[in-house]
């Protein structure tokens, strides 16, 4: 089992990186299309943004296994 485990956690780890850069790049563009200060508009990139980008990719794994096994997901609605 542990010479499988690093096999199994690889594809995991590919998606999360992808998913979390694309999640970063989203928010920042989100950040600053506002009209808030610039001075805000970093710090919420540098901390707010970051966190997000960090937790949004769990989600967007757990929708597509659930879309894969047939369960409503929110992907459901965008991909019929």
């Amino acid at each position: 089992m542990e010479r499988f485990l690093p096999a199994l956690l690889a594809p995991l780890g590919i998606v999360w990186l992808l998913a979390s850069s694309i999640t970063y790049v989203l928010l920042i563009v989100d950040t600053w299309q506002g009209t808030d200060f610039v001075v805000v508009k970093l710090l919420v990139c540098i901390t707010f943004d970051v966190f997000l980008a960090t937790i949004w990719p769990i989600t967007w794994i757990l929708w597509i296994a659930m879309y894969f096994m047939g369960k409503n997901t929110p992907l459901h609605l965008l991909f019929g």
